[in-house]
């Protein structure tokens, strides 16, 4: 198997608070003399999120960052490339994993942090995601149980995975004015998630994906955040790396 390092180019419009949104996403496998970065295909939405940001200036930067990467020297580490980034854009944590098949793990990754580029049809389900993080965990021989879970009133309680005693959750908060009806849900899990940890000594870790553009998303992590932890689906990886060090 082949070692793979890759990390989340993230945009942050304000130092003052931690909200974001995945720009793009950089690739490098030194045996394969692999180095990708790919560009979000979406980048218009960002003035959604931002309505005083520069995009054709984004766009070129991006584009820079790209040229650069791709062009570097196989002695460029990953570390070093993105260690002067900040402010604005900054790089997430570097992750690494193992695998034999580069291509297919590079395009389920945009797939998943970057599910605003493709058609509703194409976008991953929250199942998608769990097989992502399982297959990943697989591959670095991370421990972990099936979801099944007794809760604080014998109920079945199905999370996607638990590493020790950690539940993990992944949500889908949709990108328009429907979110507003998985209310009930967000409600139903952010209790579950009280009771567990109260009662039966479980915490939970939400997986969510990245802001989506509306008022009732940041209503919704609210919600979650109030008994649990939550976790944008581009830093879970690096979240379970440090649970399991």
């Amino acid at each position: 198997m082949n070692e793979l390092k890759f990390t989340v180019l993230s945009y942050y419009p304000s130092i003052v608070n931690n909200e974001n949104i995945n720009v793009g996403m950089l690739f490098f496998c030194k045996e394969l003399s692999y180095k990708k970065f790919y560009i979000t295909k979406n980048i218009k939405r960002l003035s959604s999120f931002d309505d005083e940001i520069d995009i054709d200036f984004l766009k070129k930067y991006l584009k820079d960052i790209q040229d650069q990467w791709e062009n570097e020297s196989d002695e460029c580490s990953v570390e070093s490339f993105t260690y002067n980034f900040g402010n604005e854009l900054r790089f997430g944590k570097i992750n690494s994993i193992k695998s034999d098949n580069i291509d297919a793990f590079v395009k389920d990754s945009i797939l998943i942090n970057f599910r605003f580029d493709f058609e509703k049809k194409d976008r991953p389900t929250e199942e998608t995601i769990k097989k992502y993080l399982v297959r990943i965990m697989k591959e670095n021989d991370i421990s972990f149980n099936k979801g099944q879970f007794t809760g604080a009133f014998n109920e079945n309680v199905k999370y996607d995975f638990i590493i020790d005693r950690t539940g993990f959750k992944s949500i889908t908060l949709r990108d328009d004015s429907s979110i507003n009806r998985q209310m009930i849900t967000i409600k139903g899990w952010a209790y579950t998630a009280y009771m567990n940890k109260n009662m039966k000594g479980l915490d939970t870790v939400f997986i969510v994906n990245s802001n989506v553009g509306n008022s009732a998303y940041q209503q919704a992590i609210d919600i979650l955040k109030s008994h649990a932890t939550v976790i944008d689906t581009a830093d879970i990886l690096p979240f379970i790396n440090d649970m399991v060090d």
